[in-house]
């Protein structure tokens, strides 16, 4: 993956927590609120683990990209339990 593409989408996960940051703040019993920035969250982090998987260093490309990706979810546990059967084939 080119440097300008990890860099975009660098930036585009940036856009994502910023936008789940300014609506987490208004969220508080607003349910609709909290559920759009949840949305927003698991969107930066799923972005966040395509910029990671472009990484130079793949060890540390792959760690990251799978705990960016594993934060996407609710229950994480069925994701781990994937990327550990995949590990073990």
């Amino acid at each position: 993956m080119s440097q300008e593409r990890i860099a975009e989408l660098n930036e585009l996960a940036i856009q994502f927590d910023d936008k789940y940051f300014d609506i987490q703040d208004k969220a508080e019993d607003n349910v609709a609120l909290q559920t759009e920035s949840l949305r927003l969250f698991s969107q930066a982090r799923a972005v966040s683990a395509l910029s990671f998987a472009g990484g130079e260093d793949a060890l540390v490309a792959a760690m990251e990209s799978v705990y960016e990706a594993s934060m996407a979810f609710d229950d994480n546990s069925k994701f781990f339990a994937t990327v550990e059967d995949s590990l073990s084939e």
